[in-house]
Formats: structure tokens, sequence, C-alpha cells
């Protein structure tokens, strides 16, 4: 389980409330994928990705981004009730 990190305005002036602790808890899910990846021996040389579907994924993991986002508001405010 990842915890959803709390707002943290010094190391990251530019970034928003919302936004923050959705890269946080996609950062850490991603590590630990690399980290099992390793442990499975995948390397990046399997994946040889061209530029159009490097932006693709780049696409595609902004909205997984908003889409953790809402889930990760929707988990705070359920929180305080």
């Amino acid at each position: 389980m990842i915890k959803a990190p709390v707002k943290d305005r010094v190391t990251v002036p530019w970034m928003s409330a919302r936004e923050i602790p959705a890269v946080k808890m996609l950062l850490s899910a991603w590590r630990k994928m690399r980290k099992d990846w390793k442990v499975y021996g995948f390397t990046g040389e399997m994946y040889n990705p061209t530029r159009a579907v490097a932006e693709a994924k780049a696409r595609e993991a902004a909205y997984n981004c908003e889409v953790v986002a809402m889930i990760e508001e929707a988990l705070r405010k359920e929180a305080r009730k």
C-alpha cells in the first residue's frame, strides 16, 4: 500500500496542492515497479520505444495522474468525515 504524502511547498514550490500527492504516489509506485523488474531480470534494453510511442505513453501517464489526483482527493474528503 502506498501512502498519500502531505503537501510540501518547500520542496516543490511550483506544483499545486492537487498535483503533489498524485505525483509522489506515482513516483513511489514507479520506484517499486523498477525494483521488482530488477528481481525478475527486466532491463530497459528490452523495450526501446519510438518518439511517437514515448509521447503517447506520456499522454497516458498524464491521464493517469489526473485519475490518481481525483482518487486521492476523494479519499482525503472521506477521511475528514
